[in-house]
């Protein structure tokens, strides 16, 4: 069973550059311009003259750059010799730009007659569609001389606050405030000159004034007011040093009913890609005099708004397509518009991945504000950071007088002009030997032959209508459910992305829809849709293993960096290790008996508090492995206590025979502890069999009421195991107290091939944890669906590693909106027809359904990798792997038990003559998979999803007729 990918592969060739040896043009210039095989003061001034044009410089110029090399150690009193010329031409000192970094150009012209660094959606970390909102990329973009930094403004879901985030989409919120107190600690850091922050907003009055205040308070003074000396022509950015400015627009959802009355038909079409005028009667009056930079009229069509009012400057936006269609009829009024007015160009909508469009299109043009997101790369981005690089790096660069004055006849500058003439002519020589080594990018090509037919049978005269698609999404993507105001919406998404058209998709469009991630293969919504409400032992937990530890189990540094990273992964079971101190004063978090180093509990704790409830509500739970005396166990309980509140859950009588439910238990840390191995030493079991007792470090046994100080007994909501009698008896369980039990790896194992029933309705009413075997120094993982399939609900991984083990375990993690929990199957929680619990490894097991898989095409590696990750000398030949299998066009899985089954993907580029490398992996709840052609995103060795990388996937599944 093969799986190929239907992708066309194009080849660019690309060099890696080496340096040797000075060039012999190098030599040949240093033999003329030296003595004696040395270069003085008096013949580096000839050469910095004739060669390198600076006919400024006289001998005090030379001098300072003699006492800059000498302060480098590139120096020698007679002047330098060859290698020190030659590194000299290669040093930072010979920068191709000027070295001062000061803003040299005349900062007093109002602001129109600047090109700004603009920002666009300045908030988003990634794409623009399922992305993470922060306040990081606000703070690294004005750090690197960002002075227009973009917001989205949007009512909360209860209406009562405004939030950032992009609208219509799964981005994440951010809180207004933070990303206003990132503006305002950060504007200044690099460039003293003005930011413009843009406000983007879709309030109604009330939350505008809230916001007005917010602004008003947070900037200042810092705030520029506008006066009316200003209203018919922009301060200078000299006048506005340290100062911020607020552009923004009325919201769109107010202004349905003043769609320019005066536009031509293809002009009223595209009405919403342009920012209409603030509406006196919609916008708070509070909110409207913070704005300095108004938007622009658009009544009376297009056309006028670019003639302008001569008594009013204004800012108007639009799209890279609009401009690009009106530069080749327009330029010259476009130009004369930018004159005195501010135009911004932000991409279309379909850049869905955050790519950006060409910005030479809008400077050329006059545009001032060509938005760009930041987030991304490409040669794009490069041109925007290389033209802010001028005039400082101040993130405002003059705008030439071509752009700013009419031309000899008293027409303006066209750039498309066929009467263009040279100015000049740029040589450039690379004086450097190339060492060739060839990279090839990766382009998807035009639609598979199977989604080609498909679209052929659901399309009427090359259009999918909404009719047709609601054929599609029932008869082949299995939404049964699905009816003509899902399709509605479902388009209307696709409409605020720019893949759509009145009248339908057309294949192309199709196709994007079917590689999007509105075409996941696991629910879009993220909600938690399981039964909450059953007691704990019903569920798997997100559990982690030895949590403070950044590395291995031997030397590593333990931090509580890895305890925050698991929160915000959905962890729910964090665990720390007690052990007293040095002077035994004090209790710290270390992994007791060897070389890893110590983090303080105050703070574990403090990170446990402050992250447990960021991606889910729902419990988390605390075990604490402790080496404590009863003195210390005094001091943690009380540390524990003061730190969590109320939010630390106390267990009652009621609870001691069936555990509460996660829905009961929403926002509340439970403890779960044994007592220390020092102090049990006496108790082992005295019922267990020889084997038993061997290994009775291995299980965790139950709190000893004469050694554990009661001040920490009552913490504990989890309690640790009771193996008197031995283990047979402990699975047999307690019908009056449930508990909880450990053991190792290498224990499930041999007990579940002997005794697996018994450990299923064990963990029916009881916890099982299992972990990693002691052996595992390199922090490695083993298979959890042996726990698993055993209900255990808690298998305890090492998150700090990565491998084929943990990504299944982040798979299944992602079902039930990525909570944490996960109900077990029914198969684990209820006795058979016969009476007996479930053999996992039964031989009458039968097949339920079978899933059926295609891959047919795959995409964005050439984004995500850099070009020559792959190969250097050949196109990358990229396959894929399922379960170890490898499949050529269609393959097929029987399932036994489909509750439990996980579908993993990994995607190598295959070499035959060295080992295959890493192309993307992911892992899939087959409870949750979506049946139908799905856009699969694939994610990096740690776990983390790629921007771009993708596989297109049928999946179905075809239901067996079970035997009686």
């Amino acid at each position: 069973m093969k799986v190929t990918f239907k992708v066309c592969f194009c080849c660019a060739r690309s060099f890696k550059v080496k340096s040797s040896e000075p060039p012999q043009e190098i030599k040949t210039l240093f033999d003329n311009y030296s003595k004696n095989g040395r270069m003085s003061e008096d013949e580096m001034l000839r050469c910095v003259i004739q060669v390198q044009g600076e006919t400024h410089a006289d001998s005090n110029y030379v001098k300072d750059i003699f006492n800059m090399l000498k302060n480098h150690g590139v120096f020698h009193p007679r002047g330098l010799h060859l290698e020190e010329f030659y590194r000299y031409l290669l040093s930072d000192f010979n920068s191709p730009l000027p070295l001062s970094g000061e803003v040299w150009q005349d900062m007093t012209q109002p602001l129109s007659h600047y090109f700004l660094y603009t920002g666009h959606n300045s908030y988003l970390t990634g794409n623009q569609i399922n992305s993470r909102s922060s306040t990081e990329p606000i703070v690294k973009a004005l750090k690197r001389g960002v002075r227009v930094i973009e917001l989205d403004l949007w009512p909360n879901s209860s209406g009562t606050e405004a939030e950032v985030r992009h609208g219509g989409t799964l981005t994440s919120t951010e809180d207004l405030q933070k990303c206003l107190n990132a503006v305002k600690e950060n504007a200044f850091e690099v460039s003293e000159y003005p930011v413009v922050l843009t406000l983007e907003d879709h309030l109604n009055p009330d939350l505008q004034k809230k916001v007005a205040k917010m602004v008003s308070k947070t900037f200042g003074r810092t705030l520029f007011r506008c006066r009316d000396e200003y209203k018919k022509c922009f301060p200078s950015p000299e006048a506005l040093k340290n100062k911020i400015l607020i552009s923004t627009k009325p919201p769109k959802e107010y202004l349905q009913t003043h769609i320019s009355q005066g536009a031509t038909t293809a002009e009223s079409v595209k009405a919403e890609e342009l920012i209409q005028d603030e509406d006196e009667k919609t916008v708070a009056v509070e909110y409207r005099d913070l704005i300095s930079i108004h938007a622009g009229n658009r009544k009376g069509g297009l056309k006028n708004c670019l003639n302008g009012d001569p008594n009013r400057v204004i800012r108007l936006s639009m799209s890279e397509q609009w401009l690009e269609t009106l530069a080749k009829t327009r330029g010259p009024d476009v130009v004369k518009f930018s004159q005195r007015n501010i135009l911004r160009i932000f991409p279309k909508a379909t850049r869905f991945d955050s790519s950006n469009n060409d910005p030479l299109v809008g400077w050329i043009h006059g545009a001032q504000m060509v938005a760009f997101n930041l987030q991304s790369h490409g040669k794009f981005l490069w041109m925007m950071q290389g033209m802010f690089k001028a005039n400082g790096g101040c993130g405002y660069v003059k705008k030439p007088d071509v752009l700013l004055s009419n031309g000899p006849g008293g027409g303006n500058f066209n750039p498309y002009s066929q009467g263009l003439q040279i100015k000049t002519t740029l040589k450039v020589t690379f004086k450097v030997c190339f060492c060739c080594a060839r990279s090839f990018k990766v382009k998807s090509s035009e639609p598979p032959q199977e989604i080609k037919t498909l679209f052929d049978n659901y399309s009427q005269n090359g259009r999918i209508s909404e009719d047709e698609m609601l054929r599609f999404v029932i008869q082949v993507q299995g939404e049964t459910h699905a009816d003509s105001n899902y399709v509605k919406d479902m388009f209307n998404m696709l409409k605020h992305h720019g893949v759509f058209h009145p009248r339908g998709l057309h294949l192309e469009e199709f196709y994007r829809y079917l590689l999007s991630d509105f075409n996941s293969p696991l629910p879009l919504s993220g909600e938690v849709w399981q039964d909450m409400t059953q007691p704990l032992s019903h569920y798997f937990l997100y559990t982690g293993h030895n949590s403070y530890l950044t590395g291995n189990q031997l030397n590593s540094r333990s931090s509580i960096e890895p305890i925050v990273k698991a929160l915000k992964r959905g962890v729910r079971v964090i665990e720390l290790d007690l052990w007293p101190n040095s002077s035994g004063t004090e209790a710290e978090v270390r992994h007791g008996g060897t070389l890893t180093s110590t983090e303080d509990l105050q703070k574990c704790l403090n990170a446990v508090k402050e992250n447990a409830f960021e991606v889910s509500d729902y419990p988390v739970v605390l075990t604490l492995e402790d080496h404590l005396n009863p003195d210390l166990q005094k001091k943690v309980a009380k540390m524990v206590s003061k730190t969590f509140g109320r939010t630390l859950f106390r267990c009652r009588g009621e609870y001691k025979k069936c555990f509460p439910s996660p829905e009961a238990l929403k926002n509340k840390i439970l403890i779960s502890t044994k007592p220390p191995k020092e102090y049990l030493q006496t108790h082992i079991s005295q019922g267990a069999t020889t084997n038993e007792s061997v290994n009775a470090e291995e299980l965790i046994q139950d709190e000893d009421e004469k050694t554990v100080a009661v001040e920490y007994r009552d913490l504990i909501s989890i309690h640790a195991g009771n193996r008197k009698g031995g283990l047979k008896n402990c699975l047999n369980g307690d019908p009056n107290r449930v508990m909880r039990l450990s053991m190792s790896e290498q224990w499930l194992e041999t007990l579940a091939k002997t005794r697996g029933p018994d450990i299923v309705k064990f963990t029916q009413r009881n916890i099982l944890r299992i972990f990693p075997k002691t052996t595992r120094f390199d922090s490695s993982n083993y298979d959890p669906l042996v726990g698993w399939i055993h209900g255990a609900q808690m298998v305890a991984f090492n998150m700090q590693s990565h491998g084929k083990f943990l990504w299944m375990m982040q798979g299944m993690f992602k079902a039930n909106g990525g909570c944490g929990y996960v109900k077990k199957p029914d198969v684990l929680l209820s006795n058979g027809p016969g009476g007996g619990n479930f053999n996992p490894y039964s031989q009458d097991l039968q097949v339920k359904t079978t899933l059926k898989v295609k891959i047919y095409s795959g995409e964005g590696w050439n984004l995500d990798f850099s070009q020559d990750h792959f190969d250097r000398y050949s196109p990358p030949d990229f396959y894929a792997r399922t379960n170890g299998f490898r499949w050529n066009e269609e393959f097929e899985f029987p399932l036994r038990v489909p509750e439990l089954a996980l579908l993993c993907i990994t995607v190598k580029d295959h070499d035959k003559n060295s080992q295959n490398d890493f192309a993307g992996q992911t892992c899939l709840p087959l409870s949750e998979i979506r049946p139908g052609i799905r856009a699969v995103r694939l994610h990096d060795r740690l776990g983390d999803v790629f921007k771009h990388a993708r596989l297109l996937v049928r999946f179905v599944f075809e239901p067996r007729v079970l035997k009686n």
